[in-house]
């Protein structure tokens, strides 16, 4: 939960921001978006150009940046507790379990698929990205197993997978 924190602070100042961090990119680059064009016309109609914006768009603009950030902030809490929910993890170990058991048996459609649908569950999972780099170099794609045994670094704080990684990253190196 304390990783999501920046999202929700930086939602706060930048509604729909926190929203790309969550995984929610094109929602939150259009409320945000949104927010800053309505929030333009709000500085213009009352600072800048006052006498050349009707006062009703300038105050109809205010109304909609402020719904437009409290709906953000909505969606914001509403994906963080779709994120951190204790059902939402379990599904995504049971797809990680039967990646697994799909790259044992060599079936790479079926491991695909299962590490397709975790990935939109949460992208930043330590085991889904060692499963990604494992079936990429399975299946010869080279560039994109450099690219997950890279993120398998970088996700993994206790260096658990850290000789793993490095070593199939030498192996990768020499093809």
């Amino acid at each position: 939960m304390n990783r999501y924190w920046p999202a929700i602070a930086i939602n706060l100042l930048v509604p729909g921001s926190g929203l790309i961090v969550l995984r929610r990119e094109w929602l939150g680059l259009a409320l945000a978006i949104l927010f800053g064009l309505l929030t333009q016309i709000v500085i213009f109609g009352t600072l800048i150009v006052p006498e050349d914006i009707p006062h009703w768009v300038t105050l109809l603009s205010a109304g909609g940046a402020l719904g437009t950030w409290v709906l953000a902030q909505w969606l914001a809490v509403r994906r963080l507790r779709f994120v951190v929910s204790p059902e939402v993890k379990g599904e995504l170990r049971a797809l990680c379990a039967r990646a697994r058991r799909a790259l044992a048996e060599e079936d790479w459609a079926e491991a695909h698929t299962s590490l397709l649908v975790a990935s939109d569950l949460n992208d930043e999972d330590l085991e889904l990205a060692m499963l990604w780099a494992q079936l990429m170099t399975a299946t010869g794609r080279i560039a994109d197993a450099r690219r997950w045994w890279r993120r398998v670094l970088r996700l993994d704080r206790g260096h658990v997978h850290r000789e793993t990684a490095l070593g199939a990253l030498s192996a990768l190196a020499q093809t």
